[in-house]
């Protein structure tokens, strides 16, 4: 259902604009990871301001052990300009956001499932 949701919002109709959006971010417990995206905008604003962009999404791991230094993925968001909603996909696993703030000094929490809670910060670039 998720996947579903994701991919419509992948596709959603509407063409690149002037208005689309480059995000940077910190993405885990210890902020371990740099996110990055450039996303295209979809169609218009709606009735009460929220846009919606869609792209690619680049994740690097900054320190710590682990196996894989970057991953790649692809990010839905719909902003009213300072508060946002997504959906992050990463390989197999699917996560949500609403109520986030895009600010360097606010973070929000990704829901990766049932019981994995995982703080993001977003911002525009």
């Amino acid at each position: 259902m998720r996947a579903a949701l994701l991919s419509i919002l992948m596709l959603a109709p509407g063409a690149a604009s002037a208005g689309d959006l480059v995000l940077a971010g910190r993405y885990g417990y210890s902020n371990e990871w740099e996110l990055s995206a450039t996303l295209l905008r979809r169609g218009g604003e709606d009735l009460v301001g929220w846009r919606t962009y869609v792209g690619p999404l680049h994740l690097k791991r900054l320190g710590g052990a682990g196996e894989v230094s970057q991953r790649t993925g692809s990010i839905g968001l719909r902003s009213n300009g300072i508060y946002f909603a997504a959906s992050l996909a990463v390989g197999d696993e699917l996560c949500l956001v609403s109520g986030g703030t895009l600010s360097k000094e606010g973070f929000s929490f990704a829901d990766c499932g049932e019981t994995r809670r995982m703080p993001l910060k977003l911002w525009v670039k």
